[in-house]
């Protein structure tokens, strides 16, 4: 008990610093696996499995680009989160009808609608949350994602649920391919049959000499993309939840109980607009990083002076 302790306050004193690497440890367990699965299906199991890999190659390389020019997005639009962004902005950004309160406001500061950040030094809209990590007031908050180093808010939401969507195509297009290659070549030629996919009994066998290299990297990556595709199936079906009913993930746990928020937009094709922009289905084909959200004003009015259920 004392040990743990001590470790809280070691993180609790080192926070900017333990959260940082974290960050970088995240993002890097992202890339390895992208190269990873790449290298070992398109390099180890498709040569062994097929004479010919050019179609698999092809479809290897469409959910790796997608995969990594979201992954890479979701980063270069962390500046369209920013509360100051629309601020600055908001009058080729939002409905004339409605802009974000200014600093000192009176709707800003009746405590029901803004807030102060202490940490930023401004006013900020209620619907906006500091991120220590960030260091910046992220608006329409949903969480801060370690695996992708960002926080994710209304500028790079759709970046990260693509960015989910083809993680999980992406993994189960490499686990089909390691699986047949272990069901041909690993598990007929060991006594233990199946059992050998899993991941510490492989390293077992591995120490043992009874195993190669090559196939107990093959089990233990297996394992990992398993685990790794529960997650992102997961995550992604949460996202479109939280999406479709018109909040984030912070929103839908903080907000609309404690304040009766309500949720953004009206309807199911003005709340997947705000996220995604016009023909939000585009985006799943190809990055539209040229198209905006869009807010009516009853939406605007709702991020930026966060409306009650009640109203």
């Amino acid at each position: 008990m004392f040990l743990i302790s001590r470790i809280l306050s070691f993180i609790e004193r080192r926070k900017q610093t333990v959260y940082g690497c974290l960050n970088f440890i995240g993002v890097c367990y992202s890339l390895f696996m992208i190269v990873a699965l790449a290298a070992v299906n398109i390099f180890g199991t498709c040569p062994a499995l097929y004479d010919d890999c050019q179609l698999p190659i092809f479809a290897a390389s469409i959910i790796i680009f997608q995969v990594c020019a979201n992954l890479v997005l979701i980063q270069l639009t962390m500046r369209i989160n920013k509360v100051s962004y629309w601020t600055l902005n908001s009058s080729s950004l939002l409905p004339r009808a409605v802009s974000p309160p200014q600093e000192g406001s009176a709707s800003l500061n009746d405590g029901k609608s803004g807030r102060f950040c202490h940490e930023c030094n401004m006013n900020a809209p209620r619907r906006s949350h500091h991120c220590p990590l960030c260091g910046v007031c992220v608006l329409r908050c949903d969480h801060h994602c370690f695996m992708t180093g960002a926080c994710i808010g209304i500028g790079n939401q759709r970046y990260f649920v693509v960015f989910l969507f083809w993680v999980c195509i992406g993994a189960l297009y490499g686990i089909s391919y390691m699986l047949a290659y272990m069901n041909s070549y690993v598990a007929p030629n060991s006594k233990y049959g199946y059992v050998i996919y899993l991941a510490p009994f492989a390293c077992i066998q591995w120490l043992l000499g009874n195993l190669n290299g090559f196939h107990v990297f093959l089990s233990v990556l297996l394992c990992i993309s398993i685990s790794a595709n529960f997650a992102a199936v997961g995550f992604f079906c949460a996202q479109i939840f939280y999406i479709t009913q018109g909040y984030t993930m912070f929103d839908y746990h903080n907000y609309r109980t404690k304040h009766n928020l309500a949720g953004d937009g009206s309807n199911l094709k003005e709340r997947l607009a705000l996220i995604f922009g016009r023909n939000w289905f585009l985006n799943f084909i190809f990055p539209q990083f040229w198209n905006r959200n869009i807010f009516t004003a009853e939406i605007a009015q709702n991020v930026f002076l966060m409306t009650s259920k009640d109203v």
